[in-house]
């Protein structure tokens, strides 16, 4: 079966020419840059996932720094982003409820353990049976997964993105952004053309240094001067945090840190532990997976489960929120052409920095820039060409049991990862097999008409 990395597409030959062709100046620039631009993003969608989870926005936005810093530097994946993702945020929302109604009343039923003390061992327990998974080298069991399938995601990912951003944006089932519709709108659409048209500008106008900017990063200070200078009424970035310098940082460890732990506590958390766990391997090495596939490289498995177990474990003693490598980070870092470890590394240095020190800048970005820069990333991961290729009937088109596996896995993605992922790899390998077998019955069938045939002649002669 081929794998994300056998086939080297356009785009992969030219990211490898250009790091085997780029001078240090110039990509130190540009990574920089990339990792500015995500931090900024990392921030917002960990304030985000933070508040879903149940534990707040700044847990959200601490925890966006400190997995992408670990997992980063240590993971097996060389260029990506990890952070808090909506799946394990809507996992910990469940747990956060659930610890505040039935323990918060009576800590003697966790051991003399605090609600926030018990989540963050649930946390502590996610690392620990990652770093095992990846120790029983469990990672390669991602290499079964069918080609479809990943294509599936992607395109999943695409619609969580696209039908997400949208509800917020024309507030369809959710809360809208805050301030005039249709200015947000404004600045939704005028940020994605941003992205769309920078580079392809900046080629015409400095080719020699267009690498340098990314078109994210080029958005979101357009939008900025836009809004500031014309004083729309368009929602911001807020920063709500209470940490305002490194003393603040060691008394927070010193709250968060696990204590009081007992065996009933453990006995409890290790089933909500496991189930964290198995959603973050799964998501991780499918987004793996899809990197892979975008930079012609491949992740050493489980070194990357590892090290996304270590940062779920770190996370655990500042109240945090648990991650996983992150899709849309991770694409628009690739996309925006960083090529080095560092830029990921630099991104949760950066989160962390903006937190302490740059609210007052975060709180000029307007909302709805991130919304027209994440339309652009869902049509970055949506897996277009096989499906345009099935419709139109060429001739390399998937099969019909490939196309349904494909659909069946975006569809499913939208309302759970894990199931989409198990049921459509189960279907593919039955629906293989099946077919399989009846190809061998058929050809059974056939060789026993030729042996009739054969039979019959012999005796006319």
């Amino acid at each position: 079966m081929a794998h994300a990395g056998d086939i080297k597409s356009a785009d992969v030959v030219a990211r490898q020419q250009l790091i085997a062709t780029e001078t240090f100046g110039p990509a130190l620039v540009r990574n920089l840059l990339v990792a500015l631009t995500i931090s900024f993003i990392a921030l917002s969608l960990g304030a985000a996932f933070g508040v879903l989870s149940g534990r707040g926005a700044f847990s959200g936005m601490i925890s966006a720094g400190i997995i992408a810093f670990i997992a980063a530097a240590v993971g097996g994946t060389r260029v990506q982003c990890s952070g808090p993702t909506a799946p394990m945020a809507a996992v910990m929302a469940g747990l956060s409820m659930a610890a505040l109604s039935s323990y918060g009343a009576d800590q003697m039923a966790l051991g003399g353990m605090t609600p926030d003390h018990y989540l963050n061992l649930i946390c502590l327990l996610c690392g620990g049976v990652m770093i095992l998974m990846g120790i029983f080298r469990m990672g390669l069991l991602i290499h079964y997964v069918p080609d479809t399938v990943i294509s599936g995601f992607m395109t999943g990912i695409a619609l969580i993105i696209w039908l997400g951003q949208g509800s917020v944006l024309f507030g369809i089932g959710k809360e809208p952004l805050q301030g005039d519709m249709l200015q947000n709108i404004i600045i939704a659409f005028a940020s994605l053309a941003a992205v769309f048209l920078t580079k392809p500008v900046l080629n015409r106008i400095i080719p020699k240094y267009a690498q340098l900017l990314p078109g994210a990063l080029v958005a979101l200070v357009l939008m900025v001067a836009v809004t500031y200078f014309l004083k729309m009424d368009v929602e911001y970035v807020t920063l709500d945090t209470e940490i305002n310098g490194f003393a603040d940082i060691a008394a927070l460890f010193k709250a968060q840190i696990p204590q009081n732990i007992s065996w009933e506590a453990v006995k409890m958390g290790i089933g909500p532990g496991f189930e964290l766990a198995l959603i973050s391997f799964l998501d991780t090495l499918m987004v793996a997976l899809i990197v892979d596939r975008m930079t012609g490289e491949t992740t050493r498995k489980n070194k990357e489960t590892i090290a996304q177990g270590i940062a779920n474990a770190a996370v655990s003693m500042v109240g945090g929120v648990p991650g996983t490598q992150a899709s849309i980070r991770s694409v628009l870092m690739i996309k925006e052409g960083a090529t080095w470890r560092a830029a990921g590394v630099m991104v949760g240095v950066f989160v962390l920095i903006e937190m302490l020190m740059f609210q007052d800048v975060i709180a000029l970005i307007p909302k709805a820039a991130f919304t027209g820069i994440l339309f652009k990333v869902g049509w970055d991961v949506c897996d277009r060409g096989p499906i345009w290729a099935f419709i139109t009937r060429k001739k390399d088109r998937l099969s019909n049991v490939d196309f349904i596996t494909l659909i069946g896995t975006a569809l499913v993605t939208i309302e759970d990862l894990t199931v989409a992922v198990l049921t459509f790899t189960a279907f593919w390998y039955t629906m293989n097999v099946y077919q399989k077998r009846k190809l061998g019955r058929v050809s059974h069938a056939e060789s026993a008409i030729e042996h009739e045939i054969e039979h019959v002649l012999e005796e006319k002669v």
